[in-house]
């Protein structure tokens, strides 16, 4: 098919991210498009500490699939929760990973 596709998961609602991070596994599963990124920015990375199953079986989905996540290390610092979200996700400063991303043609998808 074709394409790249951001997708920014910023929601701490559990069935916004179950959609986005669905949706990230189909699409590089099923090569909807030709490549996925997910970027997990502000409260969304709550759930990540507190080792929700739901968004841990889905991160380690993406990871067998060689999609690429990322946590933003600014929100983990502010709240307290870079180590807990750092043992299980990659932590960058996302502001210039998304501004780079959609530069190189990756459309934002937000949830």
């Amino acid at each position: 098919m074709g394409g790249k596709c951001l997708i920014i998961v910023s929601s701490d609602n559990r069935d916004k991210i179950g959609a986005a991070l669905m949706f990230a596994y189909n699409a590089a599963r099923y090569r909807w498009l030709d490549d996925v990124k997910v970027v997990f920015f502000g409260p969304s990375e709550n759930l990540i500490a507190e080792g929700d199953s739901e968004v841990l079986r889905w991160l380690d989905a993406l990871r067998e699939l060689g999609v690429s996540f990322t946590a933003c290390k600014r929100y983990a610092e502010d709240k307290g929760i870079l180590e807990k979200v750092s043992v299980r996700s990659p932590l960058e400063y996302v502001g210039s990973v998304i501004a780079g991303l959609v530069s190189e043609g990756y459309v934002p998808m937000v949830f």
